[in-house]
């Protein structure tokens, strides 16, 4: 009898030990699961540090994009997919971002012509591109529109798109090749701009 009662107590014991055993194992899932978020890298492009030169007959008209690029996360493309990058954000979303470097470019500008229309931009692309052995390629497209000073006249400019690598893996690289990259799209457009803004004064 003695023996049975002390095997009570230790039955108990060993019931208590398991449900202990239980919540912890269900606390630390639970500390697995809800993790901690990567740091978010914020990041700006520059168009003003170039030699870009401004055209006397145009003035910065709007910048839209298409809707995946209405964000101010880094647009990732890795074949059909987009994704969001978890780390990586813009300053402003990449129209923004554009509209207040046209903006900063004109300002700058010492031509004294008047304008013959302002320039409208439509970004297509700018996203960074996963190829298929991982490498990384950033790809910024823009065409523009061209609405002809004291009417309702359009004239729309071709498409133009540009690439280029990151010197290497630092957030601030990647931010430079975006940057180069809008520079080589934005002064392609800006010379077919100012030759097309001489056809708003054609009857």
């Amino acid at each position: 009898i003695a023996f049975r009662g002390c095997d009570a107590p230790s039955h108990a014991l060993r019931r208590t030990r398991a449900t202990l055993l239980g919540i912890g194992l269900a606390l630390l899932s639970a500390c697995t699961l809800i993790q901690r978020p990567e740091p978010v890298t914020t990041l700006q492009i520059s168009m003003t540090d170039t030699d870009l030169v401004w055209p006397a007959e145009l003035m910065p008209g709007k910048v839209e994009s298409v809707s995946a690029l209405r964000s101010n996360r880094v647009l990732v493309v890795d074949g059909a997919v987009l994704m969001q990058h978890e780390g990586l954000r813009w300053v402003e979303t990449p129209a923004v971002m554009w509209s207040e470097q046209l903006r900063a470019l004109h300002a700058r500008s010492t031509a004294q012509r008047a304008t013959k229309a302002s320039i409208e931009v439509w970004l297509g692309e700018f996203n960074l591109r996963v190829g298929a052995e991982r490498t990384q390629e950033v790809v910024v497209s823009a065409d523009a529109t061209l609405v002809c000073n004291g009417s309702d006249r359009t004239i729309p400019v071709a498409p133009v798109s540009a690439s280029g690598t990151s010197a290497s893996s630092d957030p601030q690289a990647l931010a430079r090749a975006f940057g180069q990259a809008s520079e080589e799209v934005l002064a392609t457009l800006l010379e077919q701009s100012s030759e097309r803004a001489a056809d708003c004064a054609a009857p």
